[in-house]
């Protein structure tokens, strides 16, 4: 694994890193054995319950870590992202853990009852033409332009 400047990456480092950086507010994950996957590839599979995190996904686990690995002078500067679901759930809980908001880039279309519970989670949104996919590439023009930290899906940090 590289970073973005195709850097090798210290993988155990970074792991260990997010662990320190994020256990006072990760509930430890249950494992529940998995009898009918496990018979369909011959071995062992266990689900990972991700759903008792705040937010109910495994994807507060890598907003939490990337929010919190932000200094004050990044948080000043704003946070955004793009999402239609349960990572912009994460980015705003792990921004209220700040004392901080995020600004989330969806689609126009989106369900207006989903607009609704993005925003009731504090979240400030910016509405752009298309759909979800082109929602994606705003923030990055975004945060040239004005010097914001961005919290993508997809980062080493996410760890």
């Amino acid at each position: 694994m590289t970073d973005e400047r195709h850097q090798p990456l210290d993988v155990a480092q970074l792991v260990m890193e997010a662990h320190e950086r994020t256990r006072d507010y990760l509930v430890p994950t249950p494992l529940e054995f998995s009898r009918y996957l496990s018979d369909q590839i011959d071995g062992e599979v266990w689900l990972k319950l991700d759903l008792v995190q705040r937010t109910a996904s495994f994807k507060f686990r890598g907003a939490l870590n990337k929010i919190l690995s932000l200094t004050e002078e990044e948080l000043d500067g704003g946070v955004v992202s793009a999402s239609t679901g349960n990572y912009a759930l994460a980015v705003a809980e792990a921004m209220r853990i700040r004392n901080r908001r995020a600004t989330i880039y969806v689609g126009n279309d989106m369900d207006e009852s989903r607009l609704g519970i993005l925003r009731a989670h504090g979240l400030d949104l910016v509405v752009v033409d298309g759909d979800a996919w082109g929602a994606e590439m705003k923030p990055a023009g975004w945060v040239t332009k004005k010097a914001r930290s961005t919290c993508p899906r997809t980062t080493t940090q996410l760890l």
